[in-house]
C-alpha cells in the first residue's frame, strides 16, 4: 500500500470521527441536524456562487463570462 493512500485513509477516518464527534456535541447542546437537508460525502458543493471539487476550487463558468462581457468606464462618472 502506498503512503498517499494511507494518509487517504487516516483522513477519512479523521474527518469521520470529527464529524460523529460534532454531532453528538451539538445534540448535547440541543442543536438539532435536519438529515435530509445534510449532504454528507458530496464530492461538490455550490458555496457563494463558488464551486467546490474534490479536484479544487472552480468559478461559475456563468460569472466569468458575465465579469468578461462589463465594459471598461470611459470616464469617472461612469466608474
Amino acid at each position: 500500500m502506498s503512503i498517499a493512500l494511507e494518509q487517504c485513509i487516516a483522513l477519512k477516518k479523521n474527518h469521520d470521527s470529527n464529524l460523529h464527534n460534532l454531532m453528538i456535541v451539538a445534540r448535547q447542546h440541543g442543536l438539532v441536524f435536519h438529515l435530509d437537508e445534510c449532504h454528507i460525502k458530496e464530492t461538490k458543493i455550490t458555496l457563494f456562487n463558488i464551486k467546490f471539487f474534490a479536484e479544487g476550487v472552480h468559478l461559475d463558468p456563468k460569472k466569468v463570462v458575465a465579469i468578461n462581457a462589463i465594459q471598461e468606464p470611459k470616464d469617472t462618472q461612469e466608474l
